[in-house]
């Protein structure tokens, strides 16, 4: 198979796998205390799964983040934002 065949069949199979913007909006937001200072969230949509760790720190708060999708990212972002009463990420 040659080069040009393979790009074209990777570029139709790609829609197959990609996830509408507006249907990460629905997928929920899990989250959990794994002790005093670390709490973690995560959500997945059967395609895409996404994790995130915070860890509360005096000097602010530690994010352990897949960054594998920014607007769930974001939600996830805005959930530590209002269990932890503060948005101060490093």
């Amino acid at each position: 198979m040659s080069c040009t065949h393979r790009i074209a069949l990777t570029s139709s199979l790609i829609p197959l796998f990609a996830v509408p913007l507006h249907a990460q909006d629905t997928v929920p937001v899990n989250s959990r205390w794994l002790g005093d200072h670390v709490f973690v969230t995560w959500s997945c949509n059967h395609f895409q799964g996404t994790n995130m760790a915070v860890i509360r720190t005096t000097d602010g708060l530690l994010i352990i983040d897949t960054g594998l999708s920014p607007s769930m990212v974001r939600r996830q972002r805005d959930l530590v934002e209002e269990e932890l009463g503060r948005a101060d990420f490093r």
